[in-house]
């Protein structure tokens, strides 16, 4: 036995030395005896380490460190700590330990003593402490370190100032946070006295919240007074006991002890100079930090809250109850809000006050005139707070509901607007959500789980840069010290940081890739220099978890989930995935930019490695050339879905044809949930801005046009207990970051705005302004399109330089001239200067671009003035002489006499409609080459400065043949003669569908895709009035002359998606109505791509047989709301609706309705709307007057 207890203390002494704890199976140091050096340990490292569950009876720790025991694992459940070894653990701990925590004991933080009762809690807890102090002077400063388990409010000398004070969440799994106010205003001299209510929560755990089993406060104001067994305590008798709600069973979710207040019990006064404490109680003492359970004092690096003025609801709000009662009031949007009330009543009326289905707050009357604010704030996810009465036993006077707006510290600098109501109502919804969904952390939902989930954090990061002035930035800052600081032993974090339920990899990879991002945006260097060694252990655990041949593969002992859409593959553990590798190429870009950041050139060149092996491998793993798209997994079952598209596009490995495959996905299916939509979005807005507005807006429609002011979970809202779907979900509000980064274009090329780019992408969109915050200053951009050009507007910071990109797609020809403030800087692809402070940078396939000084600049984009339909260069990018060519045949000859000389054509215009045959010898022989669109340098073709003649032709579809009805896509109206007139001059319009033949056209094939087009009801020709070739020239009737002339004839292009262009021959133009009230004129415009510049083509007779009796009605008509939408006399059940404003831009994209539906209009703002509905091959239009 003596021989053991010698092997005992070498080992223990050993132990010291290498700063290290043991556990043992058995009491007195007895049994299975493993080492565990500081670190976290959940079960699975127990037993890796060979340690059993529930096995431990007794331990030793060497001086100056400490453990934490957890009940269960993950570092939770009830938990105890101990700095010192221990012969037996006790009954209520004997093999009950699952997780554990080592750590070192830092020096003391101070001479404040943590505080509480005799007891350790008990949960929902209210304690009321004071402290009487006399000062001879009043101090100058009096800076006070406060911490609390877990929330405080804060009094000196009866006046209040911290509200709700402290955080409900942990620094990491052990430590606590503590807040900083100066007192010094509110201190005297003389007789002082602090007073601060403490509420101890305790329970369970939420997603992110940790209980410690101890209630507690810490008040440390140095040599002002610190708290300790000097102050006095008072469970406060108004606080009732409650039970804490828990959602649906589910309680890893946000959990919470509703508050019920009892003013009858209230001690009144307690917070004055003249209250008697003398019955209350000693507080005791319970250690100096960092005494466990709290252990280290962490700043919260956050500010206070924003408080704002009580509110009125926007109703009228009666003026007394005499009996049990609800009274709803309306607050109008989702905002986190405290209720509160005036009132005179008689004792004991119960008033619960509820701002959302999840939480619940009771108020029992005193007799008498009183005033209550809810102390836990909720945000009104309904629009609305209700306060129910009841045990009314007399008149209860109403002198005042209202609520108080209460948020995250910030000021919303960030602004977008767009001539698209549509979009302008989504960035609005977007906004909104994100606000409510930020405070102590980043919230997933403030409603139901409040949890910091880094699926959702990595989007609200990147769109709060876009909404808030810099102060966010100390939110973002808090919360990646929180992810890193909770990292498990094996470098692997937790998605909900700092809580412990879940493990998804791609959420850890969204968020460490996000690092760097932040460090573009905010220029944090020191953020980075603090969590890069946990940088570095994420990427060895990345890295222990992937194959041969570098890919990283579906893990064990995590939540392999991607995203909440449909159509997911089911891949198995070990397997590799698509949108998990391409995260990982971003987070190995991470970790290559940080290490050269900080000047650890070696880790950089190995994240350099990891890098290039997943790289070459990806396209082998993931690309299907018989798909023609990237798989989800490198697996048989060959799934394809948008989101793997989006991630593979975003590694930039793929060549062309790969580009036009995952394009093709992108534009084709809807997979995404709304959290990886954002992703599908951006990388669609690369390579098709147009192709992802239109999918933002076919996506979104639902929410655009839901009630709720903020953004649903899901696509489809979900209302029911059992399947609620969240109307403010963080990870909804993308759209926010795609239209302000994408389509305003402003991004950050450099860290810190340093350098930046200005680069629209308007995706048909024509105006579009915003204004982007920035730590250099604001940034204010515009964009607008003319009808002779567009012109986009830049203010810069100091600081700053700026990268202007004229985008080259949005004209419907090229770019000929490009101004500055009115003065020409770049011609024909020359660049000229002229203005200081502008320098040419660089143009490419899609852009010319400038770089400027700080200050304003006003850019302007000018078309080449020909209208003929082909311009020729003589050098590649569309530079050098420049000559424009109208349909015809050119010799040699005609060239020369034109400007072009022989074999000097190196890049040529083709505008849509048209095509052009090169030919290598004279006279239309030779080797040919065959243009249909625009090509910037032919040098890929053998006619590149060797062609000697030229055909310019039309290039429509060649199929139509007959007589059609012609409907606008945009008004959904009917091309139509006037009146039926027969007269020459009459004017084109569009009107309801009457099924007339002056609404009928007879199509006649001229040739390569040009028709001469007839009214049938007289026989004349469409003709753009006088052969203009400006925009706006009317559309008119006229007898047909022959093809020659090309005003008459019109080439007709397929728009790909069941609609057609109608290309006036001779100007190029589209012909287009505007608005989408009956009576508007049929004119010519360019072709930008406009979709009232389409129209659908449907035969007559099938048009003729369509039903005609049906009528529309909708009813409340003004409406404030909602409205129904009644059709009568049809059998169609596909019917669609579309609503319009005033001035004809789509506010409500098409959707499949039934007679009888309601719609909301709430969303919209008052004005005149015109609602659209088509029945088969008739569209029936009402004009709606919204409030």
């Amino acid at each position: 036995m003596k021989q053991k207890t010698i092997m005992l203390l070498l080992l223990v002494c050993t132990l010291a030395t290498h700063a290290q704890v043991v556990l043992y199976s058995d009491i007195n140091y007895g049994g299975t005896a493993i080492s565990f050096p500081v670190g976290n340990y959940r079960l699975a490292d127990m037993n890796a380490a060979g340690f059993p569950d529930d096995g431990l009876s007794s331990f030793s720790i060497p001086s100056g460190y400490q453990i934490t025991f957890f009940a269960d694992d993950n570092f939770t459940g009830k938990s105890f700590s101990s700095t010192a070894s221990s012969t037996w653990i006790g009954t209520e701990w004997n093999d009950q330990v699952t997780s554990f925590i080592v750590s070192m004991i830092p020096p003391s933080q101070g001479t404040a003593n943590w505080i509480w009762s005799p007891n350790a809690g008990p949960a929902n807890t209210w304690i009321a402490f004071r402290k009487k102090l006399s000062l001879a002077s009043k101090p100058a400063s009096a800076l006070t370190k406060i911490a609390a388990e877990n929330k405080y409010w804060l009094y000196v000398n009866n006046q209040l100032v911290v509200k709700d004070g402290g955080l409900s969440i942990r620094p990491d799994l052990v430590n606590t946070y503590y807040d900083e106010v100066d007192i010094a205003p509110y201190l005297q001299a003389g007789e002082n006295t602090i007073a601060v209510l403490v509420w101890y929560k305790g329970g369970q755990n939420g997603y992110s919240e940790r209980a410690v089993g101890n209630g507690g406060l810490l008040f440390d104001a140095g040599s002002v007074v610190v708290s300790d067994d000097t102050w006095k305590y008072s469970v406060h008798p108004s606080f009732g006991a409650t039970t804490q709600l828990i959602l649906n069973g589910q309680d890893y979710k946000w959990i919470a002890f509703p508050v019920s207040y009892d003013a009858a019990n209230e001690p009144a006064g307690w917070t004055s100079a003249g209250f008697n404490d003398a019955s209350w109680a000693t507080a005791v003492k319970k250690g100096l930090p960092p005494v466990a359970p709290w252990n280290s004092l962490v700043p919260r690096g956050i500010p206070f809250w924003r408080e704002a003025e009580l509110s009125n609801y926007q109703n009228s709000i009666p003026a007394s109850v005499t009996a049990n009662t609800t009274i709803t009031g309306t607050v109008g949007t989702n905002i986190q809000l405290r209720p509160y009330l005036h009132v005179n009543a008689p004792a004991g009326v119960k008033i619960k006050i509820t701002v959302n289905r999840h939480y619940w707050q009771e108020y029992i009357t005193k007799a008498g005139d009183q005033e209550f604010e809810c102390f836990a704030w909720q945000n009104s996810s309904n629009h609305t707070v209700t306060y129910e009465f009841s045990n009314v036993t007399g008149t209860v006077q109403i002198l005042g509901l209202k609520y108080r707006e209460s948020s995250y510290n910030v000021d919303i600098t960030g602004q977008f607007n767009s001539s698209d109501a549509s979009l302008n109502t989504l960035w609005t919804k977007a906004k909104n959500t994100s606000k409510v969904c930020m405070r102590d952390q980043y919230y997933d939902c403030p409603d139901r789980e409040r949890g910091q989930w880094w699926g959702d954090v990595s989007e609200q990061i990147l769109y709060s840069f876009y909404l808030y002035d810099t102060s966010v930035n100390k939110l973002t800052r808090k919360a990646f010290r929180e992810l890193m600081n909770t990292q498990k032993g094996n470098g692997s974090l937790y998605t909900t940081a700092p809580g412990t339920s879940f493990h998804l990899p791609d959420q850890n990879l969204a968020a460490v890739a996000m690092i760097w991002k932040y460090y573009m945006y905010s220029g944090d260097r020191a953020l980075l220099q603090e969590i890069y060694p946990q940088l570095k252990k994420y990427i060895q655990f990345c890295v222990a978890s992937s194959n041969a041949d570098g890919m990283l593969l579906l893990q064990n002992d995590a939540w392999n989930w991607i995203d909440w859409g449909t159509n997911i593959d089911p891949v198995p553990v070990g397997s590799a995935n698509t949108v998990f590798n391409a995260l990982y190429i971003s987070v190995l870009e991470t970790a290559i930019n940080t290490a050269n950041l900080l000047g650890q050139t070696a880790d950089a060149t190995y994240y350099q490695g990891l890098q290039t092996k997943v790289k070459n491998n990806f396209n082998n793993y993931f690309w299907n050339n018989a798909s023609r798209a990237y798989m989800s997994s490198n697996v048989s079952s060959r799934l394809v879905d948008d989101r793997s598209n989006a991630w593979a596009l975003s590694t930039g490995l793929a060549n062309d044809q790969q580009k036009a495959g995952a394009l093709s996905v992108l534009k084709n299916r809807n997979d995404a949930g709304p959290y990886q939509e954002m992703y599908v979005e951006e990388n669609l807005f690369k390579l098709d801005p147009t192709a992802a507005i239109t999918r933002m807006k076919n996506r979104f429609t639902p929410m655009i046009n839901s009630w709720s002011s903020t953004l649903w979970e899901d696509f489809t809202e979900s209302n029911s207990n059992a399947g609620y779907s969240s109307n403010n979900h963080a990870w909804s509000a993308g759209p926010l970051y795609v239209m302000s980064a994408y389509l305003l274009g402003i991004r950050p090329t450099q860290p810190a705005y340093v350098e930046f780019t200005f680069a629209p992408q308007p995706g048909g969109v024509t105006q579009f302004a915003g204004v982007v915050p920035s730590v250099k200053g604001n940034i204010i951009a515009s964009f607008s399109l003319g009808s002779t050009g567009f012109t986009q507007s830049l203010t810069s910071p100091s600081g700053t330089t700026a990268i202007v990109s004229v985008p080259k797609d949005v004209l419907s020809t090229l770019i000929s001239e490009i101004k500055v403030g009115g003065v020409t800087v770049w011609k024909n692809g020359t660049f000229l200067g002229g203005v200081s402070g502008v320098t040419f940078f660089q143009q490419n396939d899609v852009s010319v671009q400038f770089k400027v000084s700080p200050g304003s600049w006003e850019f302007t984009a000018l078309p080449f003035s020909s209208t003929d339909p082909v311009i020729t260069y003589v050098d590649c990018n569309y530079s050098g002489t420049a000559v424009s060519l109208p349909v015809g045949n050119y010799t040699l000859a005609q060239m020369n006499a034109k400007g072009i000389p022989d074999d000097a054509i190196s890049s040529l215009v083709v505008a849509e409609g048209y095509k052009v045959i090169l030919y290598a010898d004279d006279n239309f022989t030779g080797q040919t080459e065959t243009l249909t669109a625009n090509n910037n340098c032919i040098t890929w073709s053998a006619l590149h400065d060797k062609t000697t003649s030229i055909r310019v032709l039309t290039n429509g579809v060649t199929n139509l043949s007959g007589t059609y009805f012609i409907q606008n896509r945009a008004s959904g109206l009917q091309m139509d003669v006037n009146g039926a007139s027969t007269a020459d001059g009459a004017s084109v319009i569009h009107s309801e569908y009457n099924g007339n033949a002056n609404q009928q056209f007879i199509f006649t094939h001229l040739g390569d895709g040009n028709y001469k087009i007839l009214a049938k009801h007289s026989s004349k020709s469409l003709d753009v009035n006088a052969a203009s070739l400006l925009n706006g020239a009317n559309v008119i009737q006229h007898p047909y002359h022959d093809p020659v002339e090309s005003h008459q004839n019109f080439i007709i292009v397929a728009t790909g998606d069941g609609y057609y262009k109608i290309i006036a021959k001779h100007s190029g133009k589209v012909l287009q109505v505007n608005g989408v009230s009956g009576g508007g004129l049929v004119h010519q415009w360019s072709n930008i791509g406009q979709i009232n510049g389409q129209w659908a083509f449907t035969a007559g007779a099938a048009a003729v047989a369509a039903e005609t009796t049906s009528s529309l009605s909708v009813d409340p008509n003004p409406a404030t709301s909602m409205i129904t939408i009644k059709l009568a006399a049809t059998k169609e059940e596909k019917l669609y609706m579309r609503i319009y404003n005033a001035s004809g831009t789509l506010v409500s994209p098409a959707r499949k309705i039934y007679s009888g539906q309601q719609f909301n209009l709430s969303a919209l703002p008052a004005g005149l709307y015109i609602v659209n509905v088509t029945i088969g091959d008739k569209v029936l239009s009402k004009k709606v007057v919204k409030y």
